[in-house]
């Protein structure tokens, strides 16, 4: 109560609220919070997570609002990209990718989501060169990276450089895979 006017107050209750299954208390709050700074980012990602309980199709509509009122919201923007990648909308993705690739170029996950569009989208030289940036930037899971990339060098009738990054998977998903085909 005697935080009543702090939004990180609003949304500590409104998380604990979730936290016990309260979800109509934990939409109030986080709305709390939101009015009292409409741009705190944390409430924001906070209230997308609760939108996505009800199915997906409310938050990106939320998080794309939010977003053109605080185009500086990095982590909002990734959580966005990512939910318009896994409603295959990739051409809204991509374009939402390429703004944080921009904004912050050393990050491994942007630069490999890229490369992953690329990949779906048959852009298979552009997919090449993310992943392969998606390595040079330490990605937290190299081992998919080289399997892709062996698939990539398979597309492009490259058997020498296939074999050696299905080579590199040690281990992980695609290991058993990439052993069957190097």
């Amino acid at each position: 109560q005697p935080h009543a006017q702090l939004p990180e107050a609003r949304l500590a209750v409104a998380q604990t609220a979730a936290n016990a299954d309260n979800f109509a208390l934990a939409e109030t709050e986080v709305d709390k919070a939101l009015q009292l700074r409409p741009s705190f980012e944390g409430a924001a990602l906070f209230k997308a997570q609760l939108l996505q309980r009800g199915g997906m199709a409310p938050a990106p509509t939320y998080l794309g609002q939010f977003l053109a009122a605080n185009e500086g919201a990095r982590d909002a923007r990734l959580m966005y990209a990512r939910m318009l990648a896994a409603e295959r909308r990739m051409d809204e993705a991509r374009e939402q990718f390429q703004r944080l690739e921009r904004d912050a170029p050393a990050n491994a996950e942007v630069v490999v989501m890229l490369g992953f569009i690329a990949m779906q989208s048959q852009d298979f030289a552009t997919a090449e060169a993310k992943l392969t940036r998606g390595l040079e930037r330490n990605y937290r899971d190299p081992d998919t990276l080289h399997f892709y990339l062996g698939q990539l060098a398979e597309e492009g009738k490259r058997t020498e450089d296939a074999i050696v990054a299905y080579a590199n998977v040690r281990g992980g998903d695609q290991a058993v895979p990439a052993a069957t085909r190097h």
